[in-house]
C-alpha cells in the first residue's frame, strides 16, 4: 500500500470516529512526518469521507486538453525534425485558439479573450544556444 492510501485510510479512520480535520491533521504529520500530506489534502479527503466516500482510492485521470496538444506538437516535431521553436510556437498558438474556441464559443463570438504570451524571454534564451 502506499503512503498515501495509506494516509486516506488514517484520515477515514479518524473521520469516522469523530476526530476534527485539524487533529487528523496532527496525527497524520505526527505519523508520517515529512511525507504527510498537506493540510489542504487531508480537509479534502475528511470532507468526501463526511460526504459518504467510502474508497481511499483516488479516481482515475482523464486525459487533459494539455496532453492533445503536447502529443500533436511531439507529432511535428517527430515529422520534421527540422521545425524551428517558431513554427512550434505558431502551432501551439493555433491549438490554444482552438480550443477557446471549441471550448467558450461565447468568448470567441464576442471577441473579448485574449490569449497571453510570455514567449520573449524564452526565444531569447534559445537563441543565446
Amino acid at each position: 500500500m502506499t503512503e498515501r492510501l495509506e494516509q486516506r485510510c488514517c484520515i477515514k479512520f479518524c473521520q469516522k470516529l469523530g476526530v476534527t480535520q485539524v487533529e487528523t491533521f496532527r496525527k497524520i504529520q505526527q505519523a508520517f512526518g515529512d511525507d504527510a500530506m498537506s493540510i489542504t489534502r487531508i480537509k479534502e479527503w475528511c470532507n468526501r469521507f463526511q460526504d459518504g466516500r467510502t474508497s481511499v482510492e483516488s479516481e482515475p485521470r482523464s486525459i487533459s486538453r494539455n496532453d492533445e496538444v503536447i502529443d500533436q506538437v511531439w507529432t511535428l516535431v517527430m515529422l520534421d525534425r527540422r521545425v524551428t521553436v517558431r513554427e512550434l510556437a505558431d502551432e501551439v498558438t493555433r491549438l490554444l485558439r482552438d480550443a477557446v474556441r471549441r471550448k467558450r464559443p461565447d468568448l470567441w463570438a464576442a471577441g473579448t479573450w485574449q490569449l497571453h504570451q510570455s514567449t520573449r524571454p524564452f526565444f531569447a534564451s534559445v537563441q543565446a544556444f
